[in-house]
């Protein structure tokens, strides 16, 4: 069963471990969902104590929406 955010935070707390956070498009590939880079970058303001660092990606498939996503202020 998945686990919320809230609850894999508080389970690295408890375990004393720090994340990296990384964002991920394979709705080209295998047509699912993205973990968007908003989604990450807002985790990470959330959970900033535990969450070190996140990374940003982008699907090249996806072209122009791809360009515009990577060149985005």
């Amino acid at each position: 069963m998945a686990k919320t955010e809230d609850e894999v935070i508080a389970k690295f707390t408890e375990a004393g471990v720090d994340a990296c956070r990384v964002a991920l498009d394979l709705e080209t590939t295998v047509a699912t969902p993205p973990c968007t880079n908003e989604y990450v970058f807002d985790g990470w303001k959330r959970h900033a104590q535990r969450v070190i660092q996140c990374w940003g990606a982008v699907e090249p498939a996806k072209r122009v929406i791809a360009i515009r996503q990577a060149t985005a202020p």
